[in-house]
């Protein structure tokens, strides 16, 4: 381990440790997590090199094939799966295989009223302690 690693393992387990003692400190981000999500999100897309996406655009054969695959083949053949063996949710799987639901689905949440995260529960002194809520929807 070299330093940067030290670091880092430091500054998570610190921020996680300030999360379970003093969570109200994280109050005033609240209403900006659906950003950072899709922030964090978009970073995390930034992996595949730019010159990898051009290289890989130009073929636009391979990209139709896989494009036909991921939104029609797959979604199709698991839907008829489903219907199968579980015909009340061959609609749902239809609709979920069809979209990348992590992606898609947190920066719609708030939209549509829904709270982002649970109430989180947390026990505290052991199994005599008591029950604490925090609702970080709030």
């Amino acid at each position: 381990m070299n330093l940067k690693d030290l670091v880092l393992l430091g500054v998570v387990v610190f921020s996680m440790l300030a999360g379970a003692l003093a969570p109200a400190l994280g109050n005033p981000f609240l209403p900006c997590l659906t950003y950072f999500m899709i922030v964090f999100l978009f970073l995390s897309f930034l992996r595949v090199g730019l010159v990898a996406v051009i290289r890989s655009a130009k073929d636009v054969q391979l990209i139709t094939i896989l494009l036909l695959v991921k939104l029609l083949a797959i979604p199709l053949c698991l839907y008829y799966l489903t219907k199968l063996f579980l015909p009340s949710y061959a609609l749902s799987v239809l609709l979920l295989s069809g979209i990348s639901t992590g992606v898609v689905a947190p920066p719609f949440k708030p939209l549509y009223g829904h709270r982002l995260y649970p109430p989180v529960r947390a026990r505290a002194g052991g199994s005599t302690g008591r029950w604490y809520q925090h609702d970080l929807s709030q």
